[in-house]
């Protein structure tokens, strides 16, 4: 049991000094603890919503949400990646015209994408109404405003 004690009371030690190690260490922790509150309000908001929907439309919500982060896949093409990377550099060289010329052009270039995605899924949707559930058009529509 001492021995644990000690790993206790070296881990807390090194916690509280103001290391570069010790930051990075803290702010992983603090990313970890978000991570699992988040997937557990996640899990307990779909619990509800699947309850309050039923199977059905459960169903078609489920569906919709996987198409939707399909569609946010493509919407996004990797400009928020390109985005941090870019935006970052410039911000450590303090070319402040280039990191606000980065951010709102990445921003623009996101927002019309991705409304140019919601569109396209929004005309299909039309287009092969008939063949597909009211419901499941109606969550479609919802998911293209998202």
């Amino acid at each position: 049991m001492v021995s644990w004690q000690k790993q206790i009371n070296s881990i807390k030690e090194q916690l509280s000094s103001d290391t570069f190690s010790s930051i990075l260490a803290k702010g992983a922790a603090g990313t970890y603890a978000l991570k699992i509150i988040s997937v557990g309000l996640l899990f307990g908001v779909h619990v509800l919503i699947a309850r309050t929907l039923g199977e059905e439309q459960y169903g078609f919500f489920a569906y919709s949400i996987s198409w939707l982060i399909v569609l946010v896949i493509l919407g996004k093409l990797g400009i928020d990646t390109s985005l941090l990377r870019f935006a970052s550099g410039y911000r450590a060289k303090e070319q402040w015209g280039l990191f606000r010329g980065a951010l709102k052009t990445g921003n623009r270039m996101t927002f019309i994408i991705s409304s140019s995605v919601a569109i396209l899924v929004a005309l299909l949707v039309f287009a092969i109404g008939k063949r597909i559930p009211h419901d499941l058009q109606i969550t479609a529509w919802i998911g293209c405003l998202v």
